[in-house]
Parts: structure tokens; C-alpha cells; sequence
């Protein structure tokens, strides 16, 4: 993978802003496992139906590309490239200087990172075993939930129902 320069950061932040998403994604332990432990993941996409410059920043950061079925209207391929977990710390350190929208959903999501990472030794390996205390699936689960917020089209929601 190579480096990207500050122009290239600048251009693939104008990407994120208008065309991609920052998200933290909570998962439902399955039912044979122990419910109370739920999985957060963070995820990174940008949605393009050209593909080249998706294959490009995956040549700087890693990550995948996929095609969507066509819907509605779209009658071009419609690609999206994705980065997940750990490998979208760099990605996210590079391009938030340069971000103008999303600044407070990258964040967010840094501090999930940040959170995982600390709590890591502690939580692998016990999926199903053991409950994860109390705090740290509060903690969590309120950046899922602000972020949830930010990314709300339309009116706001309130998720705490």
C-alpha cells in the first residue's frame, strides 16, 4: 500500500464527506451465546459507480470492493469500497484534518477504536463465556447510539426507546 499525499488525503476526504459513510455497527450475540455481550464493529464505505477511484484508495488503504445490484433508477454498476476494524485507523488519522461533515462521526468512531483496543485482552476469547462488565457495554453502546444520531436522515430520532 502506498502513502498518500496531503492533496490525495484532501481528495479522498471530499470522497468520504459526500459519498461515504462512517458508522459503528452493533450485532446481537446469537441465541446459544451469552446475550448480554453484544458486538460493535466500525465500518468505513464510499459508494461510487466509478470504480477505479474506489480500486485506488484501496491501493492506499486496503480494504474491499463489492458491486451492488442495480436499484431503482441506477442503471450503471455501482461499486463500494469498505474498511473495517483495525485497518481504518490509518485511513481515518489521514483524512480527518481535511474532513468538513463528518468530523464528529470520525470521532466518534476513533473512540471506539481507542476503546476496543484498550479492553481487547479482556473481552477476546470470551464471547459466550463470560459477560463483558456492565460499563464497557454501556460505553459502547452510547457512541453506537450518538452515532446512530448523527447519521439519522430527516428528523431526529430518538433511539433510546
Amino acid at each position: 500500500m502506498g502513502a498518500a499525499s496531503k492533496v490525495q488525503k484532501a481528495y479522498i476526504a471530499g470522497f468520504l464527506d459526500g459519498e461515504g459513510s462512517v458508522s459503528i455497527q452493533k450485532t446481537k450475540i446469537y441465541k446459544h451465546r451469552n446475550e448480554n455481550n453484544p458486538y460493535f464493529s466500525t465500518v468505513i464505505s464510499i459508494g461510487q459507480s466509478n470504480k477505479t477511484v474506489l480500486e485506488w484508495i484501496q491501493s492506499m488503504y486496503g480494504g474491499s470492493i463489492c458491486v451492488e445490484k442495480e436499484s431503482g433508477r441506477r442503471k450503471l454498476p455501482f461499486y463500494r469500497w469498505r474498511i473495517a476494524n483495525r485497518d481504518i485507523e490509518k485511513f481515518l488519522t489521514d483524512v480527518k484534518p481535511y474532513v468538513q461533515l463528518k468530523n464528529k462521526h470520525i470521532e466518534l468512531v476513533l473512540l471506539m477504536r481507542a476503546h476496543i483496543a484498550k479492553w481487547y485482552s479482556f473481552v477476546k476469547g470470551r464471547h459466550g463465556k463470560d459477560s463483558m462488565p456492565k460499563e464497557i457495554i454501556e460505553y459502547r453502546n452510547n457512541l453506537w447510539l450518538q452515532l446512530r444520531g448523527l447519521n439519522s436522515k430527516g428528523r431526529k430520532v430518538n433511539w433510546e426507546k
